[in-house]
């Protein structure tokens, strides 16, 4: 039989080795955890560079790209959108959409609506004042939980304005400056309609008749001739 011998201080060694092996391996393990954290913020903002998408001749300016590094996605300008303010359409707008900032400060595009717009839209512009703003645009903060929502998608502009805010009309109803004259027509309706008779009798003859009803029109401006 073949018997290995290994020292005895050997095997103490092999032992402290294996266990410091692993007291090393168990404290880089814990030293990565706490380091993730700290490489997490250190990452810096997504920017786009608009000078690689060959958009801009040379000496041009460079077109502002923030609306996608925010997550917008999508830039400011006018569009024409279906206006629906509380789930009702009040007809299709073109409407300017401005980069604003929110209440948390992220950006977001807001339609930059004039008080007159939102009077023609239903609203009591009257009630708040605080509708006027330094610009051209309304404070749509004025009217408490009033919001805007642009849905792109669907080119929508959604208004959620509570009802005490709001001007109670029948439904379709249509505001007065909203209202124009029409066009020039000539119109004519008519109404044609016959009849045929069969005699049964030897003393009866059969005879036909017909009627037509014509009724003109014309409109001129404001006014309506019938």
């Amino acid at each position: 039989m073949i018997y290995n011998v290994v020292p005895k201080g050997y095997r103490m060694n092999a032992a402290t080795y294996k266990k410091r092996l692993t007291l090393s391996q168990i404290a880089c393990f814990i030293a990565l955890q706490c380091a993730l954290p700290i490489c997490n913020t250190a990452f810096a903002r997504e920017y786009f560079n608009p000078a690689l998408l060959g958009i801009d001749g040379p000496g041009k300016e460079l077109t502002d790209l923030s609306a996608f590094e925010d997550g917008v996605g999508q830039m400011p300008g006018t569009y024409h959108v279906d206006v629906i303010v509380n789930k009702g359409s009040v007809g299709v707008h073109d409407i300017e959409f401005v980069m604003q900032k929110d209440a948390v400060g992220n950006s977001t595009l807001q339609p930059c609506l004039s008080v007159d717009t939102l009077r023609g839209f239903g609203i009591r512009t009257d009630a708040f004042p605080g509708l006027v703003g330094q610009g051209d645009c309304a404070n749509l903060a004025a009217i408490p939980q009033a919001s805007a929502v642009f849905a792109f998608e669907s080119q929508q502009l959604r208004l959620s304005i509570p009802q005490a805010a709001v001007d109670n009309h029948a439904r379709g109803y249509v505001a007065p400056e909203r209202l124009d004259e029409g066009i020039n027509a000539l119109l004519l309706n008519y109404n044609f309609t016959g009849a045929n008779t069969e005699a049964r009798h030897s003393d009866m003859t059969d005879s036909d008749s017909y009627y037509l009803s014509l009724r003109p029109g014309i409109n001129i401006g404001p006014w309506r001739i019938r």
